[in-house]
């Protein structure tokens, strides 16, 4: 009898283990998610017309606002390759980083409450240099814009947002943006020349997402 219960011991733990394994086996292992990536808040600027801010960082979320070029939002988290950003009304959302710039495309412009004064005139990167002699650029060489900036198909199209006051200045070149006649072109990108003109050359941009265009900057734009 002793030697049936001593030979029962050690087939129960034998047994039991198994059991273990097996309920172990049979549990589900979590499934790794991606963790938004909280970073310190920060502006970011719209670089193209028109974005749609979405429920999540999806372009299957839903459509929930929209932003427009030059509109400042507020980072407030980082999930790859998404921001989720406060819009100046207060709401947030999601939009693809792609879409945005850390600077605007000009200094003092893009979100701002009009007020009944009007603004005075400031200078600005866009204003005209009178002493051409300051920039020394040839045809078929490669020059980098030096500020955050635009490119316009046409030269009309340039000498209208130059010829614009200055509490229009914004406005303007919103129209320009929405009607195709201006891109966003951001610091440091390189491009062509291709002619050149007292105040205005012609490019061909040579990088970034509007790579190959050809379009007018004002003179002073480049380096």
């Amino acid at each position: 009898m002793r030697k049936i219960v001593i030979l029962l011991i050690p087939a129960m733990f034998l047994i039991t283990g198994v059991g273990n394994k097996s309920l172990a086996a049979g549990k589900k292992q979590p499934v790794p998610t991606t963790q938004p990536q909280t970073k310190e808040e920060r502006p970011v600027w719209v670089t193209v017309g028109s974005v749609n801010i979405r429920s999540g960082p999806s372009t299957q979320s839903k459509v929930i606002a929209g932003a427009k070029w030059n509109d400042k939002l507020l980072v407030i988290e980082e999930q790859e390759e998404w921001y989720k950003v406060q819009l100046p009304g207060g709401e947030t959302g999601w939009v693809h980083r792609s879409l945005c710039s850390s600077k605007p495309l000009y200094p003092g412009t893009g979100s701002q409450k009009k007020t009944g004064s009007q603004p005075k005139p400031t200078t600005r990167s866009y204003q005209r240099d009178t002493s051409p002699s300051s920039h020394s650029f040839s045809s078929g060489s490669e020059a980098i814009l030096r500020t955050n900036s635009a490119g316009f198909r046409t030269k009309q199209a340039l000498k209208q947002l130059i010829a614009a006051p200055s509490a229009d200045f914004e406005d303007t070149l919103r129209d320009l943006m929405f009607s195709g006649q201006a891109l966003p072109v951001l610091t440091d990108t390189r491009v062509r020349i291709l002619d050149i003109g007292l105040f205005y050359i012609q490019v061909r941009i040579l990088e970034g997402p509007h790579q190959g265009e050809v379009v007018w900057v004002a003179r002073e734009w480049l380096k």
